[in-house]
């Protein structure tokens, strides 16, 4: 199989808070758009649409207060053979207050 080299391409997602603690709000996050550095073989970022990449976080189990919450690839839904190479800011804050 011929590969061909991998590259980087930057995108600027925006940012979805999932599984919001009962009783908690978000006050209001730090930034509700983060800038991602995707790395996959050239070919692949055919298959990447970009309205699709989403940064979901996921807020379960957390408490009260201020939480940086780190971004990995699990926050993205990338395609197979796309990978997150770095986020910028790699963590969110999000402030969870009681409602």
């Amino acid at each position: 199989v011929f590969m061909t080299g991998s590259s980087i391409r930057t995108f600027t997602a925006p940012i979805e808070l999932e599984n919001v603690p009962a009783g908690l709000e978000v006050s209001e996050p730090l930034s509700n758009v983060i800038v991602v550095q995707l790395r996959a073989a050239t070919r692949l970022f055919a298959t990447l649409d970009e309205k699709q990449l989403v940064v979901r976080l996921d807020l379960k189990g957390l408490n009260e207060g201020f939480q940086n919450i780190p971004v990995d690839t699990g926050s993205l839904n990338l395609p197979p053979g796309v990978f997150l190479d770095r986020a910028s800011p790699p963590t969110v804050g999000v402030n969870l207050v009681r409602h």
